[in-house]
């Protein structure tokens, strides 16, 4: 055989080859890509947290879990969170503020109506108001009751809702004009929200940040920023009054510093001091936290909700419900702990707290008038005569004639 014959055929003989071992090795590449472009569609088929069904796919895109999602940093100016709802973790928000009988369910009640009367396209502000304005004392659990009803609300509408909780505090500035055009921002971000079709329940906690008292704000440093403030306020709940799915819920410790123009706008409801069968209440359930998780012994007098009277209490629950008397929620809960601090025994081995404890914490604070252990002013109310603490508190129930609202 010639040698240039033998040559040609090695070549053809090697370019088969060749040939035969790509494509061995380019089978599992190709399987790869079209893997790869499986994954690629199924992830477009959730977009900004909202599942979206893809038609051409069996894969399932996992719901969006419930709870406090991230803020992108322009949104972190404007909200102090913003929450997928309902969420397990707030339900002991609703079932742990005791408050007279009916309140919280009159809220829930009307805070759906507002809705289905937006709806219907009907003008709530002359019926039940464009939102729910909670006010009262500090510490009687206002933050709490409206985050609580959120969840209460979404729970019994059977869909998913965002709470937009707008930062209120970090919305005024030094610098002039910039704080009306954060309040704009702030409602025009919740509008963008309510495009993706969720329920939404926007939430100012102490509004009087946001919708100040015009005409007690002439007196300020810059009163035409305050004022200027309110106006835009004003004109975002106006305009979230008119989408379909966006509520309103808003609280305030100053219902005095507050526009009355935004007043008018709302439903009212007081959010009084606790009653002595509330405090009763209070204290069992800060108590009954303790005998779980610190193994301590108070023996609790009421038996859940069926039972509530304070009329066959021992003396000594008697004689703490009378010392209390003026005290938030929240101060009848810190008593729990200063108490706590009370005997170096009892602050070593916390088990050891008996009802004599919280007893003597009070006592002894009524009668050295001490007003330096609690911060938030427990012991202001225990140095007030009883008959002042009943005037302090009634004053919130007078404290503007049109909110006489409260479900008694």
């Amino acid at each position: 055989m010639p040698f240039e014959l033998f040559l040609a055929f090695v070549c053809i003989a090697a370019r088969r080859l060749l040939a035969g071992w790509k494509a061995i090795f380019a089978k599992p590449a190709a399987l790869s890509q079209a893997a790869n472009t499986v994954r690629s569609l199924e992830e477009e088929t959730v977009k900004g947290g909202l599942t979206v069904p893809n038609p051409d796919s069996s894969h399932k895109v996992p719901k969006p879990a419930a709870g406090p999602i991230d803020l992108s940093p322009a949104d972190r100016t404007l909200f102090s969170q913003i929450v997928r709802l309902p969420w397990s973790e707030w339900n002991s928000l609703w079932s742990r503020i005791h408050l007279p009988e009916g309140v919280k369910q009159h809220a829930k009640r009307v805070l759906i109506l507002q809705g289905n009367l937006r709806i219907a396209d009907l003008d709530p502000v002359t019926s039940v108001g464009k939102g729910l304005f909670f006010y009262g004392p500090p510490g009687t659990g206002k933050t709490s009751i409206a985050r609580g009803l959120a969840n209460e609300f979404a729970t019994a509408i059977d869909k998913e809702v965002l709470l937009i909780e707008i930062a209120t505090h970090q919305l005024s500035s030094e610098e002039l004009g910039k704080g009306p055009k954060q309040v704009e921002m702030a409602f025009e971000r919740v509008a963008e929200f309510a495009t993706s079709g969720m329920e939404i329940i926007c939430f100012l906690d102490e509004v009087e940040s946001v919708g100040a008292n015009r005409s007690q704000s002439l007196s300020g440093a810059d009163p035409k920023d305050v004022a200027r403030m309110t106006n835009a306020a004003l004109q975002g709940i106006d305009h979230l009054s008119r989408l379909g799915n966006v509520h309103l819920i808003v609280t305030s410790n100053l219902p005095k510093g507050v526009d009355s123009a935004f007043l008018d706008r709302m439903y009212a409801l007081y959010v009084p001091l606790p009653d002595a069968l509330w405090r009763c209440l209070i204290l069992q359930d800060a108590l009954a936290e303790l005998n779980d998780k610190l193994n301590t012994k108070i023996r609790l007098p009421l038996n859940g909700r069926n039972s509530l009277s304070i009329e066959g209490l021992p003396k000594q629950w008697k004689r703490l419900l009378v010392a209390t008397e003026g005290l938030s929620g929240r101060q009848l809960r810190k008593l729990v702990f200063v108490a706590l601090a009370g005997r170096e025994e009892t602050t070593k081995q916390p088990s050891t707290l008996t009802l004599n404890d919280l007893i003597n914490t009070v006592e002894k604070a009524q009668a050295q008038r001490r007003q330096d252990v609690l911060s938030g002013g427990v012991y202001d109310y225990y140095t007030q005569p009883i008959q002042q603490r009943r005037n302090n508190g009634q004053q919130w129930n007078d404290a503007i004639e049109p909110l006489d609202r409260f479900i008694s």
